[in-house]
């Protein structure tokens, strides 16, 4: 819905999005249909956007991303700042065996001190909540809110305090279940 007074105008523009080593890739594709394209949209007024996908679907679920560009045209005034919002979207296609999302929770690959992984073996996104690292008399939330597609994986690193030993305890929350893991003690 348009809450501006003075019509608004979005370009919408389509990005296939996969995750590899850990990183998000997006790549430029023709694979959705979204209409319309162009769009115009009155105050007070409100625009559906389809989105479909060209070919069928494959077993694993697709990722996408919508890129909602606003393209409309403002007259440059002095004293007056304009803002255009771009919005970036998530879109997802199940495949065909409507597979789940499996986090698992591990050491990092090769193994590192003060780092902890999530794979992602099913074939459909896991949303991870929250991370957290603790031992003997401290704890680190790790900045881990994020989708994980499938058959992806994603590592973080910490520092555990200087004054540490022991064990660390690994706490994860996904949208597949709690994840809990103990890393190798520390050296003293």
């Amino acid at each position: 819905m348009n809450d501006a007074s003075s019509a608004v105008r979005f370009q919408v523009d389509t990005l296939a999005w996969t995750q590899a080593d850990g990183n998000d890739r997006y790549a430029k594709t023709d694979r959705l249909i979204v209409a319309p394209p162009i769009a115009e949209i009155e105050p007070g007024g409100i625009q559906i956007f389809r989105v479909m996908l060209r070919q069928p679907s494959e077993p694993r679920e697709q990722a996408f991303r919508l890129i909602f560009e606003d393209i409309t045209h403002v007259e440059a005034q002095p004293g007056i700042v304009t803002l255009r919002f771009n919005h970036n979207l998530p879109v997802f296609f199940n495949g065909s065996a409507k597979p789940k999302g499996l986090a698992r929770l591990g050491p990092c690959v090769p193994h590192a001190a003060g780092c902890v992984r999530i794979d992602n073996g099913g074939g459909r996104y896991v949303v991870i909540e929250s991370l957290t690292v603790e031992g003997k008399g401290w704890r680190k939330n790790l900045k881990a809110s994020m989708r994980l597609l499938g058959g992806a994986w994603r590592q973080w690193t910490f520092k555990p305090p200087a004054a540490a030993r022991g064990p660390i305890t690994v706490k994860a929350s996904t949208s597949s279940g709690q994840l809990s893991m103990e890393l190798p003690p520390l050296a003293k």
